[in-house]
């Protein structure tokens, strides 16, 4: 998923697959986010044996990477 938005501070960058963080402090006023989206796609990804990654800057926006074994490897 890539997104041209406002990058996430590079010091949340290691906490932002952790249950209950966010990569702002600012409130989602819709409250459609309390944290839990990323570490639940890193708990399913890490089951299957796979990796997440994410990059963030301001010139190239956000992008989060995912990759996943191909069946019967492991």
């Amino acid at each position: 998923m890539h997104n041209e938005g406002a990058p996430i501070p590079p010091e949340r960058l290691g906490s932002i697959f952790q249950p209950l963080q966010r990569a702002s402090d600012e409130v989602d006023k819709a409250g459609r986010g309390i944290g839990l989206g990323l570490y639940i796609v890193k708990q399913v990804v890490d089951a299957h044996g796979g990796d997440v990654r994410v990059e963030s800057t301001a010139e190239a926006g956000t992008l989060f990477t995912v990759r996943l074994p191909r069946a019967g490897r492991h």
